[in-house]
């Protein structure tokens, strides 16, 4: 998995000058920032569900995500939710620069939604 983000950052950090001028509202680098402030909310999800899922994730395995963050002590952390809001209030989450960036690095819109869906009611956005 960090292989993966390691990866990502990568491909974003080098698409980043060509894909600024594509993406509206700056969705790759708002995406940078989801990815860097939320590692730790991350890996909680994907104890439930993959960043890779390629179907709709079920409600309940959001539910079940969710949960699993408020359990975990100091999670969702403000910064994390504070890199969302913007991203989701942008709609970077459909944003064709940025998905088609994504599944190079093995994340799939599927997964992608469902995590941030999870992420959006922990932190109550």
């Amino acid at each position: 998995m960090l292989g993966r983000l390691l990866l990502l950052c990568l491909l974003v950090a080098t698409a980043l000058p060509h894909a600024r001028a594509q993406a509206e509202g700056g969705c790759i680098m708002a995406g940078q920032q989801v990815i860097g402030t939320c590692e730790d909310e991350r890996s909680v999800i994907a104890s439930v569900f993959p960043l890779s899922a390629n179907e709709p994730v079920p409600a309940q395995q959001i539910d079940a995500a969710v949960a699993a963050l408020k359990a975990a002590q100091g999670l969702p952390a403000q910064t994390c939710c504070t890199s969302v809001a913007p991203f989701m209030s942008a709609g970077c989450s459909s944003d064709p620069t940025l998905l088609s960036i994504l599944p190079g690095v093995g994340i799939q819109p599927a997964g992608l939604n469902a995590t941030l869906t999870a992420l959006e009611e922990a932190c109550g956005i």
